[in-house]
Formats: structure tokens, C-alpha cells, sequence
């Protein structure tokens, strides 16, 4: 009933935000059409002063023409909008820059009007515009969440530059917008934490295996490993990559439990399945996922639809234990949010042994003041919530008897005791 109640108010409460659209007029605009009446027709006619007099008709026209330009100008553009052509498919990842395929008309003849594109569904798509030189604008999308949308539900605000006037318009279209969480950077000691075996190609070899395979060129590749000879042949890139020399643990497990800040484990739950750590009959299954799956395909589709069902952080992972064995349940790999939840208490109930991987992105300033600069600076909500978090869901998941990774998504290495009470400002005892 309450989560409902919430959903129904989270609802609204984005119908409302909608409406301020549908007025062309903005507050500031309406104060200053009042402002300059007052002085037009009260106190300068009453006072005879010509110098308020005009002053308050100049602030009249000023409003009358951002009104005006704005209106026509917006409906122009949406009519110009409907006739372009976007993807009608799109592959995104999180925090990856990409273009949509749809070319706006720009408003290079009207200085002194802008134009902005907001995405309403999918939510959580930040949306610019990169004029081209045969003219128009095209549209560049970063998705900062992972998501799973069959429709593109835009709004094209036209204002002018005083903040006089603004017209939003709805402009949807049926392009399916795909968006995958993005691959974590892990480094090669922290794999090998996650698997075993020990079938080395030579004894006195690194324990990751020797470089003889090679793949593409990736940002972030150490500049070492590339094949320079290969690409004066070739002009492609690529670069030298440790032989698969230790096998995954086999009959493992895993669960992606949705919530706040959940966007670097999924990250990390996209490496594990894409790089076989899991080995390769395992499991996996997400929160909204009605059967686990071993195919790396349908794994991360559960992953990507995860992103809807964080209000049901951890509910299905009673029903997914429930079809696994009772060995494999001390083998089962979580990756859980880095922000307290109800969800820890519920995890804590059905779980007794395995590991809990949760991931942060970087954060910047010191995230643990109390004192009067929390006053003077702003801090983002996301990250300095996920750092001080971390600390006490590691806690609460060792208590439960899981061995916790936090991994540090950036770099690809595990922050150890040290930096994360670093991060949250010291870690309840």
C-alpha cells in the first residue's frame, strides 16, 4: 500500500512539473508584466512621471515579444521535429556519450532564443546539442542509468535568454532506447581473487598467465601492451592480453539486487558475466527476473531491467535461492547497492555464507564533514551518500557471514578497511 501511495505521488508530482510547460509565461516573466503595468498605468499616470512611464511600457514589450518569439518559434520547431528522422534502435551504455540519429534545427537566426531537449522517458538521460556544419544540430544523448525503454518521450524547451518566456513541447517517437550498464574496469590481481584453480602454462610465469593473446585496443589498455608492429601493418590497434591460465570456480551463483546507487555493481556484475568468472554453468538472476538464466545474453538483459524494480530491492532473491541446491548457496556471488536499505536486513535472513561485491564511483572533497562547510559547499547527493553507506553495509554483510568486496570502479581495484574509513569517515564498529 505504501509503496503505491508513493508511486502515485511520484506520479503526480511529474504531471505537475509537465504543466509548467503548457505556460509560456515563466513567474519571472509574470512578475516583471506586473512590474511594468504598475509603473505604466498607476504610478506614472498618477504622479505624471514619463520617465516610469516608459520604463514600465519598455518592460510591457519586452515580455510581449519573448512571448510571442517563443511561441511561434516553439511550435515551428516541433513541426520541423516530427518531420526528422531518428534511430530507431539504440545501444547505450551508461556515462557514454552517443549520438540519437535525430537532427534538430538550430536556432542560429534568433540569438536571442535557445533551445533545450529533455528526455522524459527513458528518465535519466542527460541531452545536448553539437551544431553540424550542413546545418542543424544533432542530438548527443549520456544515459546515467541502465534502463529499457520502447518509446523516447522528448521535450523541446524553447526560451528566450531573459527567462521571460518558455515553451515546452512533447515530441515522441518510437525508437527503443537500450541502455547497458557500463563494463567495470577490473585489474587482473583482482580476478584472480574470484576464481581458482591453478592450471599455469609455466610455473615461474605471472600467476594471470603468460601475454600471448591479443584483442582490440580499449581505453584504458596500457599503452605497453600495444602492438605497434601490427598497427603500421594494419593501422588497428591491439594489445597483448594474459592467457587464460586460471579456471573459474565451477556451480556458482549470483544475484543482482536492485537499489539507490546501483549503477557501479551492475557495472561489475556486467564484467563477471561477460569475462566467465561465474564459471560455466552458473546462474544468475536480478530483481524483477522471473527464472535465472545461464546465458550471458538474457543475463544482461534481467541486469538492464533490474533498473525498474529497485523499489523491490532483494524481494526475489528468497524465490531464486529457493530453485538452487543447498551447496550452491555458499557459493553465491551478490552484488548489492552501496547505500542502507531494507533490503540488508532481508539478504541477512536468507544468507549465510558466500560473497557480496558493491562498487563506488569516485567522490570529490571530503565526504564525511559535519562541521559549517556542509553550509557553504555542495556535495552530489548520489555519490556522498553511496561513501558514507559503503562502510555500514560492509558491516552488516560480514556480520551476516559474507566475504564483502567493494570495488572502486574507476581504477578497478578493492578498497580495503583503510580507505574506506577514509571515504565514510570512520566505519561503525
Amino acid at each position: 500500500m505504501k509503496r503505491r501511495l508513493k508511486r502515485a505521488l511520484r506520479a503526480a508530482g511529474r504531471r505537475l512539473l509537465r504543466a509548467r510547460y503548457l505556460v509560456p509565461l515563466t513567474p519571472l516573466g509574470a512578475a516583471v508584466a506586473a512590474l511594468g503595468y504598475w509603473l505604466a498605468f498607476r504610478v506614472g499616470r498618477e504622479k505624471l512621471d514619463y520617465v516610469l512611464s516608459a520604463a514600465g511600457l519598455l518592460a510591457l514589450l519586452l515580455t510581449a515579444l519573448a512571448l510571442v518569439a517563443v511561441v511561434s518559434v516553439g511550435v515551428l520547431l516541433r513541426l520541423r521535429a516530427r518531420r526528422a528522422r531518428g534511430a530507431r534502435d539504440l545501444e547505450l551504455e551508461t556515462g557514454m556519450t552517443g549520438t540519437s540519429g535525430l537532427v534538430l534545427p538550430c536556432l542560429r537566426g534568433f540569438p536571442l532564443l535557445q533551445l533545450r531537449v529533455l528526455w522524459e522517458d527513458p528518465a535519466g538521460v542527460e541531452v545536448g546539442l553539437k551544431p553540424r556544419f550542413e546545418g542543424g544540430c544533432d542530438e548527443l544523448v549520456q544515459p546515467l542509468e541502465r534502463g529499457d525503454s520502447p518509446r523516447v518521450v522528448r521535450r523541446l524547451v524553447c526560451a528566450d535568454i531573459f527567462g521571460f518566456a518558455r515553451l515546452g513541447l512533447a515530441l515522441e517517437s518510437a525508437t527503443r532506447v537500450r541502455v547497458k550498464p557500463v563494463r567495470a574496469r577490473v585489474t587482473a590481481h583482482v580476478s584472480r581473487r574470484f576464481l581458482g584453480g591453478d592450471a599455469l602454462s609455466w610455473p615461474t610465469g605471472p600467476a594471470e598467465g603468460e601475454m600471448i593473446e591479443m584483442r582490440r585496443y580499449v581505453y584504458g589498455d596500457p599503452l605497453r601492451h600495444v602492438l605497434w608492429k601490427a598497427f603500421a601493418r594494419t593501422r588497428k590497434l591491439l594489445v597483448r592480453t594474459p592467457e587464460r591460465a586460471i579456471t573459474p570456480l565451477p556451480s556458482v551463483c549470483a544475484y543482482m539486487v536492485a537499489g539507490p546507487e546501483d549503477e557501479p555493481a551492475a557495472s561489475a556484475a556486467r564484467y563477471f558475466l561477460e569475462e566467465g568468472l561465474l564459471g560455466r554453468d552458473y546462474l544468475f538472476s536480478a530483481d524483477g527476473a522471473t527464472a535465472p538464466t545461464s546465458e550471458v545474453a538474457e543475463a544482461l538483459d534481467q541486469l538492464i531491467r533490474s533498473a525498474r524494480h529497485r523499489d523491490e530491492a532483494g524481494e526475489g532473491l528468497e524465490r531464486f535461492l529457493k530453485r538452487l541446491e543447498a551447496s550452491r548457496r555458499q557459493s553465491c556471488v551478490l552484488f548489492v547497492p552501496p547505500v542502507v536499505g531494507p533490503w540488508l536486513e532481508r539478504l541477512a535472513a536468507l544468507i549465510t555464507g558466500g560473497q557480496a561485491v558493491t562498487a563506488l564511483d569516485d567522490h570529490p572533497g571530503a565526504l564525511h564533514d559535519r562541521g559549517w562547510r556542509r553550509y557553504l559547499f555542495a556535495e552530489p547527493a548520489g555519490t556522498a551518500r553511496a561513501a558514507r553507506s559503503v562502510g555500514e553495509v560492509a558491516r552488516r554483510l560480514t556480520r551476516a557471514g559474507l566475504e564483502v568486496h567493494v570495488l572502486h570502479r574507476p581504477s578497478g581495484e578493492l578498497l580495503g578497511r583503510a580507505q574506506l574509513e577514509a571515504a565514510t569517515g570512520g566505519i561503525p564498529a
